[in-house]
């Protein structure tokens, strides 16, 4: 259960999330929430991904062509040995890199409702703009009208991707939603909506990134 502050403003700058929507070309331009980390922080994840040699053949041209040769010249000598079983030059286990998977963001987060009445306030709405990233939209057509990418996601044309800013450590743009998950407090104020809720965004680049764009992404700063 989160612990209410009354003024938001209030809180250490540096702890201070904001979310943009970006226009198309990858602009920001619309502020959509703000809100603060819980004790849980930020959490980033990254992974590679490694073949061997071997289990490459079929896409390393020249390269596997002569492995498949060694491959089968091993095989026919243990073979002619009697002993009936395979053999494979060590150098064919080694791995080569297949690619890196773009990073992983988890941020746990909470907003909390200010002392003013301003729709814009509410934690339920600033909740549901970051709902809309994760549900799709429907053109018009009754019961078969066609899905829409959530926000109107277009990779090309760089529509449906956020921006986002922790107090002036992060900056990440052109990122996608990939999840979400969110806990309303019991507590009311005085429209009768509940004056916090607790979640975790879970988010990451459009596309594939290089160390430094990775690197690039704690320069802090806001939007331009």
């Amino acid at each position: 259960m989160g612990i209410y502050i009354g003024d938001i403003t209030a809180l250490d700058t540096r702890y201070g999330i904001k979310v943009y929507k970006q226009s198309g070309g990858g602009n920001s331009k619309v502020t959509v929430i703000d809100g603060v980390l819980t004790q849980a922080d930020l959490s980033v994840s990254g992974g590679n991904t490694y073949d061997s040699i071997m289990s490459k053949a079929g896409t390393l041209g020249g390269l596997a062509s002569k492995a498949q040769a060694l491959l089968e010249t091993g095989t026919a000598i243990a073979g002619a040995g009697g002993k009936g079983m395979g053999s494979v030059p060590k150098y064919l286990t080694r791995l080569v890199w297949s690619g890196s998977n773009v990073p992983t963001f988890a941020m746990n987060i909470q907003f909390i409702c200010k002392n003013g009445t301003a729709e814009s306030e509410s934690v339920v709405s600033r909740v549901n703009a970051i709902m809309e990233y994760l549900y799709p939209s429907k053109t018009r057509g009754g019961k078969l009208g066609l899905l829409v990418a959530p926000a109107g996601y277009n990779p090309i044309t760089k529509t449906g991707l956020i921006t986002l800013t922790i107090g002036k450590w992060f900056r990440a743009k052109d990122m996608v939603i990939e999840s979400a998950e969110f806990t309303y407090s019991k507590e009311l104020n005085l429209r009768g909506e509940p004056i916090i809720a607790t979640g975790q965004v879970v988010f990451k680049p459009f596309d594939a990134i290089t160390f430094d764009e990775y690197k690039a992404y704690f320069t802090g700063g806001s939007p331009k």
